[in-house]
């Protein structure tokens, strides 16, 4: 089973549980309605841990030895950093986005910017960065989502919310069914 199905099934697993629930709250069964709720919210968990294995596993930029990220530079004395060859604004890009759990928009970014290091830039100017950073492998586009960048790789297949399968419906069958 690859990551795509992978991630299928566990959409598929959210739907499922979603759909219960709205049928035991139909049903006035308050308990079936909270334990689907439950497995709905688990798999949404898994889903999202899944996402983050998957993105780190398939990262060309973590190997790259081109790009310099934050990390790379931690520890480092300030001769040296004073030596490398860095742009100061993308590795604060970099930190900003990463200590907001890896993706961020355009406007928490400026805002991040503005917060952090008392920095304003244009929205052009920036776009313009992003987009550079982007070009080399030092961030991503989050595909289908205008002006959002992640520090991981993003692939479509993984942008799916959870709960928004394509995966036919389930009449009347059990978990089973939707597993196969």
């Amino acid at each position: 089973m690859n990551s795509t199905e992978v991630i299928e099934l566990v959409n598929r697993q959210i739907s499922y549980h979603e759909r219960s629930r709205d049928k035991a709250i139909d049903n006035q069964n308050a308990g079936s309605a909270e334990t689907h709720q439950n497995m709905a919210s688990t798999w949404r968990d898994a889903f999202s841990s899944l996402k983050q294995i998957v993105g780190q596993a398939s990262s060309p930029a973590h190997d790259d030895a081109t790009v310099l990220r934050p990390e790379d530079l931690e520890g480092l004395p300030e001769e040296l950093l004073l030596e490398l060859n860095q742009d100061e604004l993308e590795i604060k890009i970099q930190r900003i986005i990463k200590k907001a759990g890896g993706t961020m928009s355009l406007d928490r970014l400026m805002i991040g910017l503005y917060r952090e290091h008392g920095e304003l830039h244009r929205r052009r100017q920036l776009t313009q960065k992003l987009y550079r950073m982007a070009s080399k492998g030092a961030l991503y586009s989050v595909p289908r989502r205008k002006a959002v960048y992640s520090i991981l790789p993003q692939d479509d297949s993984l942008e799916d919310e959870p709960g928004e399968t394509h995966a036919p419906e389930n009449e009347g069958g059990d978990i089973d069914d939707l597993i196969q």
